[in-house]
C-alpha cells in the first residue's frame, strides 16, 4: 500500500522555488508540476490530483504513449501500484487463519497467478463508509463483519475477489444510507458496480469452493440492481448466490458440525439471507423457489450484538410465513384453502409480536412492521383472487382488530392503514429508507390495496371518511418523500388519489379553516381541516 504524503502548496510568489516533488499525473505525463494542493496541471485538465511516495525510476522505453494518461486519469484507470507491504490493521487471526475453512476469504484468491490493477480508489474511502456499513447494512446482512471489510481493504492490491467485494460494499452502503440522494448517488452506485464486474473472475475448478465473501458479493449485486431497477439482472445474482450455497453444503449437518460455532452461525445466517430474498422476490416478482427453510432458526451467536441477532431472527419468523403454499397460490398454481387463508391471517393478525418488537432498534423494527402488514395485504389479496372475504368486518379504519377465526375482511386494508400510520409516526425517513427498494415497493403494495378500497366503498361515516384521508395523506407524504421511489408506483398512485379527489367527498364541508389554501399547512392544521379539506392535498 503506498504512503500518501501531504504536501504545502506553495505560494503566490514566483521567486520561491518550485516544489522538488510533482503529484502522480504530471510525473507519470513528464510535466512541470507546481506542487499546489491540486496543481495547475491537473486543474487545467480537470483531473483527480494525487501525491504519492516517488516510485523507482524506469526506463522511457516503456513510457506511454502521448495523451494515454490524460485518458487514463479521465477513465479513472491505472496501472498496478508498485508492489508494497501492506500494513496490517485488521486483527492478525484474520490474515493468520486467512486460509481457514472458516474464513471469509479462501486462499489462493491473491494475484499470484496473474496481476491486476486496483484502480486509483484510495483505501480512505473505504474505510471511511464502515460507520455507515455498520449502522446501515450489517444489521440487516449481517454475514460480513467490519474486521472482515478492514482485511479486504489491506488485501486490496494482492486479491482481486477481496477488492471485487469492497466495491459492492461500498455500493450498498452508498444506497442503504444515503437514502435522501438521488440521481448523484444513483450514479455513483453504478459506477462503483462496474469496477465491481471489472474485477469479478469466473467460478472455477480453481477457485472452488466459493468463499463466503464470494456469495455475498453476489447478494450485494442483488441489492444494489435491485435499487436501480434492474429486478431481472439482480435475480441473476441471486440465484448465483443460491447456486453457490449448494456448493457450501449449509443444509448438511455433519459439514456444519464440523465447523466452530460462530462461523457455524454465520453460514445460516448466509443461507437465511438468501432465503428471504428469495421469498421476496417470489411475490414481488413472480418467481418460482428453490430453497427451504433450514430445520431450526439460527442460535445465538455470541460475536455479534444481540439486537441484531434477535432482530434477524423475527425477520426470519416473518418471511417463513411464505412457505411452498403460500407461493403456489401467489403465483394461482392451485386455489388456497379457505381454511389455510384464515390460518394465515390468525398468525398475521397476532398481536403478540409487538410487544417483543418494541424492544428491536427502531430500523429493525421499521422493517419488520412493514413486511407484517405487506404480507397481510398480500394474504388478502389471495383471498380477493378467490372470493373468500367477508363484508362482516368493521369499516372503521380506527376499530381496534381483534384476532378471530372468521374469513378476511373486505375493508382490511383501511385497518392496516391505520396501523401503519400508527406504528410508523414513530420513525424517521431514514430508519425506513435504509431497507432499500424492497420497503419502499411494501409501501407501495400497502397504499394501492388501501386506495383500492376507498374508491370501491366511498360511503362511509364522516369520522370514518376524515381516517381514510388522513391515513392515505400519511402514506403518500412517506412514500413520494423518497427520491428513488419507482416512477411507475408514483404514477400509479398519482391517478388513483386523483380519482379519491373526484369522489366529492364532503362538499363545502372545510372544517374550522373554511375554503382557503391547503396548501403548505403544518399537522396542527391538518388535523383541524375537513374532509374536502384533506381531499385536496392527496
Amino acid at each position: 500500500m503506498q504512503m500518501e504524503i501531504t504536501y504545502e502548496a506553495p505560494t503566490s510568489d514566483p521567486t520561491i522555488r518550485r516544489s522538488s516533488r510533482a503529484c502522480d499525473a504530471c510525473r507519470r505525463r513528464k510535466v512541470r508540476c507546481n506542487g499546489a494542493t491540486r496543481c495547475q496541471q491537473c486543474a487545467h485538465l480537470d483531473i483527480k490530483c494525487i501525491y504519492t511516495a516517488t516510485p523507482s525510476k524506469r526506463s522511457r522505453k516503456t513510457a506511454a504513449p502521448r495523451g494515454t494518461i490524460i485518458q487514463a486519469c479521465r477513465s479513472d484507470i491505472q496501472p498496478p501500484p508498485p508492489p508494497a507491504v501492506l500494513s496490517a490493521t485488521s486483527p492478525s487471526s484474520l490474515f493468520s487463519d486467512i486460509s481457514s475453512p472458516t474464513s471469509g476469504i479462501s486462499p489462493g484468491r491473491t494475484g499470484a497467478r496473474h496481476s491486476f490493477s486496483a484502480g486509483p480508489v484510495d483505501p480512505n474511502f473505504f474505510y471511511e463508509l464502515l460507520p455507515e456499513y455498520i449502522d446501515a447494512v450489517y444489521p440487516v446482512n449481517p454475514v460480513i463483519t467490519a474486521d472482515e471489510v478492514r482485511t479486504c481493504i489491506a488485501r486490496m492490491y494482492s486479491d482481486e475477489e477481496a477488492l471485487c467485494f469492497l466495491y459492492v460494499f461500498a455500493a450498498v452502503t452508498i444506497s442503504l444510507s444515503h437514502v435522501d440522494r438521488g440521481s448523484d448517488a444513483k450514479d455513483q452506485i453504478s459506477s462503483l458496480l462496474s469496477s465491481c464486474f471489472d474485477h469479478r473472475k469466473p467460478l472455477s475448478h480453481l477457485n472452488m469452493p466459493p468463499s463466503i465473501l464470494r456469495v455475498m458479493t453476489s447478494v450485494f449485486l442483488e441489492i444494489c440492481l435491485m435499487n436501480l431497477s434492474k429486478p431481472d439482472l439482480g435475480h441473476f445474482y441471486l440465484n448465483e448466490a443460491i447456486c453457490q450455497l449448494a456448493m457450501l453444503h449449509i443444509d448438511d449437518p455433519a459439514v456444519m458440525a464440523a465447523l466452530p460455532h460462530p462461523e457455524r452461525c454465520r453460514r445460516e445466517r448466509l443461507y437465511w439471507e438468501c432465503f428471504i430474498h428469495e421469498r421476496f422476490s417470489a411475490v414481488v416478482h413472480d418467481r418460482v423457489v428453490v430453497l427451504d427453510p433450514l430445520p431450526e432458526l439460527p442460535p445465538y451467536d455470541p460475536t455479534i450484538d444481540y439486537a441484531i441477532c434477535q432482530g434477524w431472527i423475527y425477520t426470519i419468523r416473518v418471511f417463513s410465513t411464505i412457505d411452498r403454499d403460500f407461493v403456489a397460490y401467489w403465483l394461482r398454481h392451485r386455489e388456497p384453502d379457505p381454511e389455510w387463508v384464515r390460518q394465515r391471517h390468525r398468525e398475521l393478525e397476532d398481536s403478540q409480536w409487538r410487544a417483543e418488537v418494541s424492544m428491536l432498534p427502531a430500523m429493525q423494527q421499521a422493517d419488520i412492521i412493514v413486511t407484517r402488514q405487506w404480507l397481510r395485504t398480500v394474504l388478502w389479496q389471495i383471498a380477493i383472487r378467490s372470493m373468500l372475504l367477508t363484508t362482516s368486518g368493521r369499516s372503521s379504519p380506527s376499530a381496534h382488530t381483534v384476532p378471530s377465526s372468521n374469513s378476511i375482511s373486505l375493508t382490511l386494508p383501511l385497518t392496516l392503514s391505520h396501523e401503519l400510520k400508527t406504528f410508523l409516526s414513530a420513525f424517521s425517513y431514514k430508519e425506513v429508507g435504509v431497507h432499500g427498494s424492497g420497503i419502499l415497493h411494501k409501501l407501495f403494495e400497502i397504499a394501492n390495496a388501501i386506495v383500492d378500497v376507498v374508491l370501491q366503498l366511498p360511503d362511509a361515516k364522516e369520522e370514518d371518511t376524515r381516517e381514510r384521508v388522513r391515513d392515505l395523506l400519511f402514506l403518500k407524504k412517506l412514500i413520494f418523500g423518497f427520491p428513488r421511489v419507482e416512477r411507475l408506483h408514483r404514477r400509479i398512485l398519482e391517478e388513483k388519489f386523483e380519482l379519491v379527489r373526484g369522489l366529492g367527498w364532503g362538499a363545502g364541508d372545510w372544517g374550522e379553516d373554511g375554503g382557503g389554501s391547503v396548501e403548505g399547512i403544518g399537522e396542527d392544521e391538518e388535523r383541524r381541516l375537513g374532509v374536502r379539506g384533506l381531499v385536496e392535498l392527496l
